[in-house]
């Protein structure tokens, strides 16, 4: 008898599970990249929003884009504090924002370009596999510099290195704080600075 691959039913709705979350985290992060962008309008002193934007997208890479809205952002902190602007809670967010974007980042990267598969354990005395998680995996970059994966250990190996629902569930939740969290330095930016006489 031919030995049999079987996925439980716990793991496939796992998987739709992980597919639906994998998106909902990627809708997140292009919502906190969108409030970067604002912020960066903002701090630059735009009146143009889209001319803002088609600036600050020019720029590809989102490391690249974050260091130079922090550019942006410290010099005009530092400027509002000479007229006397307390910035106090601004600098606080902004420098927890900017500690938290890029490696948030990296882990959107990682979200974003890995498989999502479901890893099934060695075989038994019959030859036959049963699964025993859900992962997103990317085996290529991940297991070239270590010992390759086999029947013995692959599951292993996958399980331990692996984004589980749990961590891409976690993630959204941490892309949509660090997006309110920019979106409040803007806020507070507009108010504090750029249009202290409509705010006082």
């Amino acid at each position: 008898m031919a030995a049999t691959t079987t996925t439980t039913k716990e793991h496939n709705r796992e998987l739709d599970e992980l597919y639906a979350a994998v998106g909902m985290a990627l809708s997140s992060w292009n919502g906190t990249e969108i409030q970067f962008a604002q912020l960066f309008r903002t701090a630059l002193g735009a009146s143009d929003f889209m001319m803002a934007f088609d600036a600050y997208v020019a720029v590809v890479n989102f490391n690249a884009r974050l260091m130079m809205t922090h550019k942006i952002v410290v010099r005009g902190l530092r400027e509002a504090r000479k007229k006397k602007v307390d910035t106090t809670n601004m600098s606080r967010l902004w420098s927890e924002a900017f500690s938290e974007a890029s490696s948030l980042s990296d882990l959107r990267n990682k979200i974003a370009h890995r498989m999502a598969v479901t890893v099934t354990g060695p075989p038994d005395s019959e030859g036959n596999r049963t699964s025993v998680g859900v992962r997103l995996v990317d085996f290529v970059r991940e297991q070239a510099a270590k010992q390759p994966p086999t029947l013995k250990n692959g599951h292993l190996i996958a399980l331990r290195s692996g984004i589980s629902l749990a961590d891409v569930r976690k993630a959204h939740e941490d892309f949509h704080a660090l997006g309110y969290k920019v979106f409040t330095i803007q806020q507070e930016w507009m108010r504090l600075i750029t249009h202290p006489e409509i705010f006082s």
